[in-house]
């Protein structure tokens, strides 16, 4: 008989990648560091036809610490549903936008 034990997630986070190579935007989740994130997209661990592999200067430019790997899915589908550069871009500049949101998906 095979145990399978998973652990609970504490900590997660929802983060925003820009190219200025490719002029875009790139949004995830992660439950490692986004350190450790970004490197995995520098290093094309997704494939080289992931839409990361496009370009070698992604920077982090959002971090949002979530309570849980849920509510940071839940931000990240909410914002991919806007399918808004300039959502993304204020979210970016304003702490009140960005703290609403967080409440919203608590």
């Amino acid at each position: 008989m095979l145990f399978l034990h998973l652990q609970a997630i504490d900590q997660a986070y929802y983060y925003i990648l820009f190219s200025r190579s490719l002029n875009r935007f790139y949004v995830g989740v992660t439950s490692d560091s986004v350190e450790c994130r970004l490197q995995q997209h520098w290093d094309k661990l997704y494939g080289s036809r992931s839409f990361t592999a496009r370009a070698n200067d992604w920077e982090v430019v959002l971090t949002i610490p979530c309570n849980s790997l849920t509510q940071a899915l839940r931000i990240e589908k909410y914002i991919k549903r806007m399918k808004s550069r300039r959502f993304i871009e204020q979210l970016i500049e304003d702490e009140a936008m960005l703290n609403r949101l967080k409440q919203r998906f608590a």
